[in-house]
């Protein structure tokens, strides 16, 4: 401003915080928004949706610094997910809800800017804004994740049909999006059976060894819950229970087989059990049945010798703890046609 209070200076004002964001001053005819940690902002033109498309899963981050709106395909940590809410997209908004309420993972694990992530973005965009939609009651919202769930399913199911794409890390992280999804906000009491089995399916096609690279191992870690418990619920063997699975994608880090890694190892094996035990109603009386009996009461054996190895293990250690975490009021259990649950019929029939 001059001295002459009638006259208005409109000289570009020289500001230090435009110098030390490495911005070029724009005077008071424009403004620019300056983040506190000192990244520059936002070329102008930028689209602010493409920030949706851009959500961590799992708790991957990039390499390469976070800025306030990310170009296409890179990733926004999710440490940093509560850090922004740009009101120009209410995207933005549900992947920011997202992450703060599935996203709980202290570990970090690095993801490369230059891994196209496009359908796991679609997907998870899909996932987010159901999931805001469901908690905050708004029938809208829930209505547009639904639809949106549909193009990402569509999406995905195109990429699975080719050979390259499907071997993907974006397809892998996609899947299991879907799963998440399934789990979820699906209407379907048997969806994230399917989505586990097609995971396994699309695990096998690609290989064990295809799972070492540390974002891939990461994924099949929290993946291998969800395909043992299918497996089990549709009385079919997994991949999981070879020595193949169970060893080459840690071969690279051992030190990640932890004593959770450990016992899901064990119970990979228990699938085998009823494949075992239903196929001794298809065995003729006398010796075949005698010999299909005897298989299934060493591998039975075999099993409750490995739990109580570990259990001793446990232990002598200490993270002799557990936590109790209870089912999410959107997750409706299957009921077999004796009233009980799936899963509680699995323990109890053997």
């Amino acid at each position: 401003m001059s001295s002459n209070p009638s006259d208005t200076d409109l000289a570009a004002p020289e500001c230090a915080r435009c110098v030390k964001a490495q911005l070029r001053c724009g005077g008071c005819r424009g403004l620019s928004f300056i983040q506190y940690n000192g990244h520059r902002a936002a070329p102008p033109g930028t689209n602010v949706s493409d920030i949706s498309q851009a959500a961590p899963i799992m708790g991957s981050e990039t390499t390469a610094h976070s800025i306030v709106v990310p170009r296409r395909n890179e990733t926004i940590p999710t440490q940093i997910g509560k850090q922004y809410l740009t009101l120009c997209s209410m995207d933005d908004v549900y992947a920011s809800y997202a992450m703060n309420h599935l996203l709980h993972e202290s570990e970090k694990v690095v993801v490369t800017p230059e891994i196209n992530r496009t359908l796991t973005n679609k997907c998870f965009v899909a996932l987010s804004t159901t999931i805001f939609g469901i908690d905050k009651k708004e029938p809208h919202v829930l209505q547009h994740g639904l639809y949106r769930y549909g193009a990402a399913l569509k999406a995905l199911n195109r990429a699975l049909s080719d050979p390259q794409q499907s071997r993907s890390f974006d397809v892998l992280e996609a899947v299991i999006v879907m799963a998440v999804f399934e789990m979820i906000a699906g209407n379907r009491e048997d969806g994230w059976i399917e989505h586990a089995r097609g995971l396994e399916r699309l695990l096998d096609f690609r290989g064990p060894t295809s799972m070492q690279p540390l974002p891939c191992l990461a994924l099949l870690e929290k993946a291998r819950p969800s395909m043992i418990f299918a497996a089990l619920v549709t009385r079919k063997t997994t991949i999981l229970s070879s020595a193949l699975w169970k060893g080459l994608p840690w071969l690279q880090y051992p030190e990640r087989k932890n004593p959770l890694q450990l016992l899901l190892d064990i119970v990979a094996d228990c699938p085998e059990l009823f494949v075992l035990r239903e196929d001794i109603f298809g065995k003729a009386e006398g010796l075949p049945r005698s010999s299909a009996t005897i298989s299934l009461l060493e591998m039975a054996q075999k099993v409750l010798n490995d739990l109580e190895t570990w259990e001793n293990c446990w232990s002598s250690t200490e993270l002799d703890q557990y936590d109790l975490v209870p089912a999410p009021a959107a997750t409706t259990p299957m009921r077999s046609g004796y009233g009980r649950s799936i899963l509680q019929l699995c323990f109890t029939e053997l």
